[in-house]
């Protein structure tokens, strides 16, 4: 892993976003890791210092999300889309047709 940040109010550790084009069940979780909770990535673009951090300040990103508990029953996937300052948007896509290109983020909880 790369750069990570350490959020302590989150209690985990996140790498740096990073661009990933592919499908979501392609994408490559380091051991130890998990893609970025979507309640996380709520949080972190709420916080300016962290999403200049994580996000690099990206103010347009379609975040890949770890499957809820719904998602894997339905065969979805969960993604974040923020659009500006003003749209903040968790939804769910199914996941066949979940080929985009989209950023990845990993966290693992910190002691």
């Amino acid at each position: 892993m790369s750069k990570t940040i350490k959020i302590k109010e989150l209690g985990k550790e996140f790498s740096i976003a990073k661009k990933y084009m592919g499908e979501y069940c392609d994408i490559k979780v380091p051991e130890g890791w998990e893609l970025i909770h979507v309640s996380d990535a709520i949080r972190i673009c709420d916080n300016e210092e962290w999403c200049k951090k994580v996000l690099n300040n990206k103010r347009r990103i379609y975040i890949w999300c770890k499957q809820l508990n719904m998602d894997k029953k339905n065969k979805w996937v969960r993604v974040l889309y923020r659009y500006g300052d003003s749209d903040l948007v968790a939804r769910s896509d199914v996941l066949a047709y979940s080929s985009s290109d989209g950023w990845v983020v990993f966290s693992r909880r910190v002691k």
